[in-house]
């Protein structure tokens, strides 16, 4: 089984502040499959470490430009993280892969939390909303 994973998951470093995370427990289970570790934000030319960010408004209105990602300093980034889930989308179609594991909580790959106005809440990240709306691969999220 082949299964696209957010690299963060996986302790690679390409986390918004730098620090790597243990492997999420839970995934030890897929590890066993072929793995494509993926990051939304470094395909969308943004740097490992970066000031973190969140999304105005939900997916769909930044991606239709009604609202925009934004980083700790105000700087607009929306057309990093469009770029970053559109070439994720691009990987996405070619690899065909059978599951798709994202990062919650993330304004790119959080696939039921996101981070709107720098709060948690219920919605996608912009490459979670891509992934669902041109794809019918089965996404979960950690």
């Amino acid at each position: 089984m082949k299964i696209m994973i957010s690299s963060c998951l996986l302790g690679i470093n390409t986390r918004y502040n730098g620090k790597v995370k243990p492997i999420n427990p839970l995934l030890k289970k897929f590890l066993n499959n072929i793995i494509i570790p993926f990051c939304p934000e470094q395909f969308g030319c943004l740097k490992t470490p970066r000031i973190k960010a969140t999304l105005s408004s939900n997916s769909k209105s930044i991606i239709d430009g009604s609202g925009c990602v934004f980083d700790d300093s105000g700087k607009d980034i929306s057309f990093n993280f469009i770029k970053g889930a559109t070439t994720s989308l691009e990987l996405i179609k070619s690899v065909k892969p059978n599951l798709i594991i994202l990062k919650e909580d993330s304004p790119s790959c959080g696939l039921c939390f996101t981070n709107i106005n720098w709060q948690k809440k219920r919605g996608m990240g912009i490459t979670a909303y891509l992934i669902k709306n041109n794809t019918n691969i089965k996404c979960i999220s950690f």
